[in-house]
Order: structure tokens, then sequence, then C-alpha cells
């Protein structure tokens, strides 16, 4: 449970903050499994959620249920990748941040769960953050994977324990595991 992701925004007034939760099963045994997730953006009026095997789902502002999905875009070359301020990339990464702002059709600043929710939610293609703790992403696997996307670390692990994350639409993944790994 993250109960205010984006405390910069929340402080200072800007409406991007979340609330997250992510359930974790069969931890036990090591590692467990992500297996549902809440993306909850308050001050927008806005949620989204999902459970594996369940479908993910979007809260609109005006209070509609609706099934999440992600774009269909195939290429970076057409898509949207968000990511947080430059200043959490360290210099070697900031190496891959440049390689892939120079592929993509677009990029954008937003925080890290209001972008899941945008991918979830087909507003947006991927994003790609280099230090995240694991109650920042752990809802983004399962909420991503029901809507027809993915959330792995930067070798295409899916996992929740890693600080670096690239979650997408699914389509441009490997693209951009391939341009943080080149």
């Amino acid at each position: 449970i993250d109960p205010i992701d984006g405390t910069f925004s929340f402080i200072h007034g800007v409406p991007l903050f979340t609330t997250l939760i992510g359930l974790e099963a069969n931890v036990e045994q090591g590692e467990g499994r992500m297996v549902a997730g809440v993306i909850h953006a308050p001050a927008l009026g806005e949620m989204v959620y999902a459970r594996i095997d369940g479908g993910a789902w979007h809260l609109t502002p005006g209070g509609e249920r609706a099934r999440a999905r992600v774009t269909r875009t195939a290429s970076l070359a057409d898509a949207t990748v968000a990511t947080t301020a430059l200043d959490y990339w360290d210099e070697n990464n900031r190496a891959v941040w440049s390689r892939i702002a120079s592929t993509a059709r677009h990029t954008r600043g937003w925080p890290d769960a209001y972008a899941a929710m945008l991918i979830a939610t087909g507003r947006c293609d991927a994003l790609i953050e280099p230090s995240l703790s694991c109650w920042d992403i752990a809802p983004f696997g399962p909420i991503l994977a029901e809507a027809g996307g993915r959330s792995t670390d930067w070798s295409g692990r899916e996992t929740a324990h890693t600080p670096a994350v690239v979650a997408s639409n699914g389509a441009v993944h490997d693209e951009l595991l391939s341009l943080i790994n080149g």
C-alpha cells in the first residue's frame, strides 16, 4: 500500500497523486506473484483496478465503469513514453533515456502511477522508470496484464521487487527492453 504516491504533487496541489494497492500471493515461498492491484487518483475522480483472470476496469470521473484496455501502438516511433523527472536518472541511465527519447514519437513527464493508469486505459503507450520502490509499482503487473499490457524489470522479468521498471501496452515492450539493454 502506498497511501500517497506523488507526495510532491499532493503537497503542491497538483491532482496527479494516487493511492496504490497491490496484493501479492504465495509470499511464504519467497517472492510471490502480484495478483491484484488498484491505482486511484482521488483528485481526478478516476481509478483503475484488476485481479488476475478478472479483467482490468476503469472507473471514469463520471462514475462509469468500463473495461480498461491498452493501445495497439506497435512501434516506439509512434508511441508516447512517460518517465519521471530526469533528476531520478543517474548519468549511466540517462543514456538509456536518451536512446528511448530519440526513438519514441513523444515523451512526457508524468508521475509513474498516473502514467500506468494512462497506459491501462489507452492514453499512453509506455513508462520507464529507473528508481522506484516495490510499493510504487505493486499494482502495475496485474492491472497492465489484464488490460493487455506488460510490466517488468529492465531485464524483462515480471516482478514488483525491482527499482527499475518498464510498463507498456505490450506491443512496444521488447523494443523498449532492447533500447535499455543495447
